[in-house]
């Protein structure tokens, strides 16, 4: 058996002008954590064991969870959602925000243990949060409160950019 060879023509071109788009968003958040429903409201700041690969979901948004009555029928109408992300030179001035497009149910923005802005309505609205100055990694808690039997959660990215 012979080895193969394919012969391709190529032709030298110049590059393709293009424009950067100026606005682009900085950073879209991923690798989220989703726990598990909880009938009052959780600690934002707990702790997550390393090794918890069971009671802590991954998922990219959309997150709708339905607030469900349980056995005992409790509705376990609150999530929490969590990521971390590093906050680059371009995010640490303090003249960056997180932008959450249709945040559904009341929620509240925690980052490194402090509450940066919160949504108080139990419909589906935008929320823009500033970043805190500073750089290095951060961990990122939305948590979620739900009317029992509706949908709430993330429905969209959540983007880190400069403020404009």
């Amino acid at each position: 058996m012979q080895a193969a060879s394919v012969r391709m023509p190529v032709q030298k071109t110049t590059g393709i002008p293009f424009v950067a788009i100026s606005d682009a968003p900085v950073l879209y958040l991923q690798n989220w954590r989703i726990s598990p429903p909880y009938a009052t409201r959780p600690d934002p700041n707990q702790a997550l064991a390393d090794n918890d690969m069971n009671t802590w979901n991954w998922g990219q948004p959309p997150f709708l969870e339905i607030a469900v009555e349980d056995s005992d029928a409790r509705a376990n109408h609150f999530h929490l959602f969590r990521t971390n992300f590093i906050q680059d030179k371009k995010l640490s001035s303090g003249k960056a925000r997180l932008l959450f497009s249709r945040i559904n149910g009341k929620a509240e923005i925690w980052m490194n243990g402090k509450l940066l802005g919160s949504k108080t309505s139990l419909g589906t609205g935008d929320l823009s949060v500033d970043l805190p100055a500073g750089e290095g990694p951060a961990q990122l808690t939305v948590l979620v409160e739900a009317e029992p039997g509706k949908k709430a959660g993330l429905e969209r990215n959540i983007i880190a950019e400069p403020k404009k």
